[in-house]
């Protein structure tokens, strides 16, 4: 679970393996439902949003994603101004705060967006992909997107002025926050 305040309020990210779409026998409730994906296919990722004040509701809301797999973690969501931006599945999706409705979503990666960040400086937010990183404007557009060679699980962090990430095969990569151009930092395949 996942918890930022928000003013007098607190805003709360959960999974919610168990929800179904169209269930009457649902565990939790939730006043919005938004499906991101094809379908005719199961959500894998689901993530319950809500935002309450005290011990009241005022507003909640269900994420469905297909696609790969995530789960709620401290980097699965960032809160702005009025927006709280959560990696949902492949998806970096946007909701206005505090009624929750949904502002825009993009489909960030192929396969899976392991972390959402906020670049103050950049007025932007970063999305640390499993294939790929991508710099997206507060407006939901991606400025930029960077492939590297093997799929980023080893490691990331964002700076200022770049972001530092790892893959499988142990490459360090340097992305340039402004740019997008990406450089191998080190690269620590053992040769045969």
């Amino acid at each position: 679970m996942l918890e930022f305040p928000y003013g007098a309020q607190r805003i709360t990210i959960a999974d919610d393996p168990a929800y179904s779409a169209g269930s009457a026998d649902k565990v939790h409730t939730y006043t919005q439902e938004y499906f991101f994906g094809d379908r005719r296919y199961t959500p894998f990722s689901r993530h319950g949003v809500r935002v309450s004040r005290d011990k009241n509701e005022i507003a909640c809301c269900i994420l469905l994603a297909v696609g790969g797999g995530t789960v709620v973690h401290e980097h699965s969501a960032v809160v702005v101004a009025n927006h709280c931006v959560v990696a949902v599945s492949r998806y970096m999706v946007s909701l206005s705060l505090p009624r929750l409705d949904l502002e825009w979503a993009v489909e960030i990666d192929f396969a899976a967006c392991l972390g959402v960040y906020h670049s103050a400086k950049h007025c932007s937010y970063v999305s640390h992909g499993e294939v790929d990183i991508a710099r997206v404007s507060y407006e939901g557009e991606i400025i930029w997107r960077y492939t590297g060679g093997d799929i980023f699980t080893k490691g990331f962090a964002l700076s200022d002025d770049c972001v530092e990430a790892i893959d499988w095969n142990n490459t360090r990569y340097r992305i340039a926050m402004e740019s997008g151009q990406g450089t191998v930092v080190t690269s620590e395949l053992k040769r045969k």
